[in-house]
């Protein structure tokens, strides 16, 4: 895939936006060739993952956002790096073109609301909160998923079947629940800096509004996922607890089964010593017979035993 094909420019009435779908050499090259911003921030546009940051210069803002990726052929969550840079007039999304919101510049313009403000008040940063709006938006299935992964291992886990396969569930669901977490985790403070921001090329006194609704939209997203970590324990514990009952009665039955053998043992030993006088009814025709029905004694004894300790249901 070539430069240009990477580097898409969607002019506004205000304000631009550039979209960087690629963060590789030359993508990055050319972006260092068209603006003028710290040596690290392009850095930053190189690396992959890192933690979520905020830089405030004179005449831009750096942000670095983490957002959940649900990766279909592994089943797992894994996080994806948009890196915000916003002037003035310009705003640059630099990533790896893995998340569906980016992909398609026009719709996300063209199906939001807040193209509607006064055309003087449309900025930069005006962008960048329908961006981050959709991104976060983006995360509801993901979590909507979740709680019906959930609800399948509740399911199956009181009706007392694949206790193993549900375990594998459940350690799946919860390694997911805590990427999810570690990706949106910093969200909420960062939007709230860039929101205290008062830079005049931000313009943030007028997008305030708009800002703290995607405050409270990590909130939302956050409570949620704290709902499905609570339950995800929860259903682990169960689970942990009716295994190791499990285990418990196979224990019971293993150790009841070596009391009955080891009586019998000790009543064939006792009947069978070499001493002289050592072996009674040794001489008797049905010397066979009454060891049977001695031993048959001592398993009913036992189980008698067993009944009124209550060890057998």
């Amino acid at each position: 895939m070539s430069q240009k094909k990477n580097i898409k420019k969607l002019k506004l009435k205000n304000h631009e936006w550039i979209n960087i779908k690629k963060t590789g050499r030359e993508e990055v090259a050319w972006l260092e060739s068209k603006s003028d911003f710290h040596p690290l921030h392009y850095e930053d546009c190189r690396g992959k993952a890192q933690h979520p940051k905020i830089d405030i210069a004179d005449n831009y803002a750096f942000i670095a956002l983490l957002f959940p990726l649900y990766n279909k052929s592994t089943r797992t969550i894994e996080a994806a790096e948009v890196d915000f840079i916003i002037t003035k007039d310009t705003l640059y999304t630099v990533h790896d073109n893995l998340l569906k919101p980016l992909m398609d510049m026009d719709t996300i313009v063209n199906t939001d609301k807040t193209f509607s403000l006064p055309p003087k008040n449309k900025t930069s940063a005006v962008l960048l909160y329908i961006i981050i709006k959709k991104l976060l938006d983006y995360c509801l299935p993901m979590l909507d998923h979740m709680s019906e992964d959930i609800s399948d291992i509740e399911k199956h886990l009181f009706n007392g079947k694949k206790e193993k396969k549900m375990a594998r569930e459940l350690l799946g669901v919860k390694r997911n629940i805590v990427n999810f977490r570690r990706t949106l985790g910093s969200h909420k403070n960062i939007l709230k800096k860039f929101t205290e921001t008062k830079k005049p090329y931000l313009r943030t006194s007028i997008m305030a509004p708009y800002y703290i609704d995607l405050i409270e939209q990590t909130k939302q997203i956050w409570d949620l996922i704290e709902t499905h970590r609570e339950t995800i324990n929860a259903l682990h514990e169960t689970n942990e607890s009716i295994q190791n009952d499990q285990m418990n009665d196979i224990m019971k039955t293993l150790t009841m089964f070596s009391i009955i053998i080891f009586s019998l043992t000790l009543v064939a030993a006792w009947f069978s010593m070499g001493a002289d006088g050592g072996r009674p009814f040794i001489n008797s025709e049905n010397s066979f017979w009454i060891v049977m029905f001695i031993e048959f004694i001592v398993i009913m004894a036992i189980l008698i035993f067993f009944v009124r300790k209550k060890w057998l249901k």
